[in-house]
């Protein structure tokens, strides 16, 4: 019989072996492999840990998504990161959280199941069908994939089963409101102090400052990937924080107000005409959906106002800011809307006959790092829209269309006759107009990327699990009552 002593011994003696093997194996890493691989060999026990962290959180999860996306591109000018691939990574951690989160405890699968989840599934399966196509490019598609279709999906079905309370809500538009302060503060950053070494090398080694150290000033461009990501990205906010500050009280009232006004001016620092668009459809669609005829009546009448003030007078001109947006409302006095038109009459003759695209990531300069000779490598898209046509066709542009008509239409329409709190009709109403003024900014720039893009499918999918709040808010409400009439 063994004895006691050789039994506690035991798992001493494996605990040994396990390191010194493991410091082996480290070791041979480092000599044959590289520093990188053998430090993230070492850290392999501490991402299991944070794995099953996570796991425990997934509103940690999510809140960590939210945040890098927000500043990985940015972080990719200093450091070397493949921050598409590194997103997807972030997505498949989100995925498995999901999936481990069922074994931990109850989730409510349901909660994903709508008919936002509905139209991004029929554009995923769409996009995979792509694949296929004999023009196809495997690894440009794997990449562009993340973006266009996986990421939207993910986000539109976890968002609603891992922010289950109306409170969540409320948090994530407080941090949507540190994160775009820190955008704004970054650029007047860029302003006053002037622009670091990396920015530098991407304005005067990769060319950047042809586009952003123009005649007219600098354009600013924080640390998104370029003034126009950057600003669209500031109307964005603006057109959420200023509708969403009326519905709220005391200091956040003020607070989002703020957020709001300092947002606009980050737009102003960018210098982006064409996102002018964004505020114009967004508080339009948020008219539309209060149902209220003074609102209704008022916000017809400013807008009137504001598009008779840029399109048909000169007041302000000497402003800077003001001349650039006015500029927007004379296209055909532009030379770069004209390049625009010209580049789209060539890709029109290419596409003629290639009705499901050239296939996903090989439409403008960066197709060309998989096929160079192809026509549409060195023909700039310059459009959210113009990009998707090119590399789904015909077919694949008009349904995305649809789907988004469909989109805005069936939230508005949730809004507007299924959400019966006032307080959270109003701010599913700011998520939805900053939605629906981002998805007609596509037209003019190619802004779905990181960050806005996956902050717009969170808005999306606000809005779609909105009813869920209501029935919470619903609830309460009851409860209150309630204990009201026992007292």
């Amino acid at each position: 019989m063994k004895s006691s002593g050789a039994i506690k011994e035991r798992p001493r003696f494996f605990v040994i072996v396990v390191l010194l093997l493991g410091v082996l194996v480290v070791n041979e890493l480092l000599v044959r492999a590289g520093t990188v691989q053998g430090v993230a060999f070492m850290l392999l026990p501490v991402f299991a840990l944070l794995g099953f962290a996570f796991a425990l959180r997934p509103h940690a999860t999510l809140w960590l998504y939210i945040a890098v996306n927000y500043y990985i591109l940015g972080l990719t000018r200093y450091v070397d990161l493949k921050g598409g691939m590194l997103m997807m990574g972030f997505s498949v951690l989100l995925l498995v959280v999901l999936f481990v989160s069922q074994w931990l405890g109850k989730v409510e699968w349901r909660r994903g199941f709508n008919q936002l989840t509905l139209y991004w599934t029929i554009w995923f399966v769409y996009c995979t069908v792509l694949a296929f196509l004999p023009s196809a490019h495997f690894d440009a598609w794997m990449i562009a994939i993340n973006l266009y279709a996986f990421i939207p999906l993910l986000l539109v079905f976890a968002v609603p089963i891992i922010f289950r309370r109306y409170r969540d809500l409320k948090i994530f538009l407080f941090v949507f409101s540190l994160l775009t302060l820190t955008a704004v503060c970054k650029a007047l950053w860029q302003k006053t102090v002037g622009f670091d070494t990396a920015e530098k090398i991407f304005l005067y080694q990769e060319g950047g400052a042809s586009t952003h150290i123009i005649w007219s000033g600098t354009r600013y461009f924080s640390f998104f990937t370029d003034a126009a990501n950057f600003g669209s990205g500031m109307v964005f906010s603006m057109v959420v924080f200023s509708i969403a500050s009326v519905y709220v009280r005391g200091w956040l009232r003020f607070y989002y107000l703020a957020v709001a006004v300092a947002a606009a001016y980050g737009f102003g620092l960018s210098g982006t005409r064409s996102a002018v668009i964004v505020p114009f459809v967004g508080y339009a669609l948020y008219i539309l959906t209060t149902k209220n005829k003074r609102i209704l009546l008022a916000g017809v009448v400013t807008l009137a106002i504001l598009f008779g003030f840029f399109k048909f007078t000169h007041i302000g001109d000497g402003n800077v800011m003001i001349y650039r947006i006015r500029s927007a409302f004379n296209p055909t006095e532009d030379a770069s809307f004209q390049v625009r038109l010209e580049n789209q009459e060539r890709l029109r003759r290419v596409m003629a006959d290639k009705p499901f695209g050239v296939g996903l990531g090989l439409g403008g300069g960066k197709a060309s790092r998989f096929d160079d000779t192809a026509v549409t490598s060195w023909i700039a898209t310059d459009s959210w829209y113009v990009m998707v046509w090119v590399e789904t066709g015909a077919v694949g542009a008009v349904l995305y269309l649809v789907l988004h008509a469909l989109i805005l239409g069936v939230g508005a329409w949730r809004i507007m006759f299924r959400i019966r709190d006032p307080q959270l009709k109003g701010l599913l109403g700011a998520l939805l107009a900053g939605a629906g003024g981002m998805m007609a900014g596509c037209y003019a720039n190619e802004i779905m990327n990181f960050p806005n893009g996956p902050m717009v499918y969170i808005c999306e999918a606000f809005v779609f699990a909105g009813c869920w709040y209501d029935r919470e808010l619903a609830a309460r409400k009851q409860k209150e009552l309630s204990h009201g009439d026992e007292a």
